[in-house]
């Protein structure tokens, strides 16, 4: 089992996309060839050569000092908007999930069956409930006040400001400047296609992941048929 701690950097390594299993999947409907073929394998999901060149650029961007770690792990995607149960969360644990989101890996598998080279990273922003929910015949339960019992029931319970707040404690480490942001997005574009580079903030260590991959050839960048994306929002199991 991984161990990561809150707003370290997880490399997703492959995913575990259980809506697909049930029938939603971003595919579904008329395909054309143009884009990319009605079967597409996913086994590659997560280009092994962009992650190697993360794991350069993370040892040569990030300070020896900072606490920040980065990891690879199995994606596991829920629809949302609520958060998971946490019978849910074990079961996602059981079945192979190291972290759990609701976004990305729609993303991955339109991008994938469109012949682009991914790289995704998921920064933890807070640690998912695995323990059992107490049973209301409890013995020890059985003294306590309501408002003993609430406190009880509301530990570890997931909070958007608690994500939020994560995520904006993680952009310094991710950006290279404070004039080098632009926004929740920013965009590589170069001849040929044009690929969003889905991240929180523009920072050094996406610009040193693509000097390293060769492919940086103005201020601005340019990648072609290759997506690096950031996610900030995501528990760990």
């Amino acid at each position: 089992m991984l161990q990561a701690r809150l707003t370290d950097i997880v490399e997703n390594l492959q995913h575990i996309f259980p809506a697909g299993f049930a029938g939603t999947h971003p595919l579904r409907g008329p395909n054309s060839e143009e884009f990319g073929p009605r079967f597409p394998a996913l086994s590659d999901a997560y280009d092994l050569e962009l992650r190697r060149h993360a794991h350069q650029a993370w040892k040569a961007v990030m300070s020896e000092n900072s606490k920040r770690r980065l990891h690879e792990g199995v994606y596991a995607f829920v629809g949302g908007p609520s958060y998971e149960t946490r019978a849910e969360c074990r079961m996602l644990r059981q079945i192979g999930a190291d972290l759990v989101g609701m976004s990305t890996v729609p993303e991955i598998i339109v991008a994938r069956h469109c012949g682009i080279r991914v790289l995704a990273f998921s920064l933890v922003t807070n640690n998912a409930v695995l323990s059992p929910v107490p049973r209301g015949d409890d013995h020890l339960l059985q003294a306590k006040d309501v408002r003993e019992l609430d406190t009880i029931l509301q530990e570890g319970k997931a909070s958007h400001e608690e994500v939020l707040e994560a995520g904006r404690t993680a952009a310094i480490d991710m950006q290279g400047s404070r004039n080098s942001s632009r926004g929740p997005y920013q965009m590589f574009t170069g001849s040929g296609s044009v690929h969003s580079v889905n991240i929180r903030e523009s920072g050094c260590l996406t610009k040193r992941i693509i000097e390293s991959h060769g492919r940086i050839g103005s201020a601005q960048g340019q990648l072609h048929g290759t997506i690096i994306m950031m996610k900030p929002l995501h528990e760990w199991l």
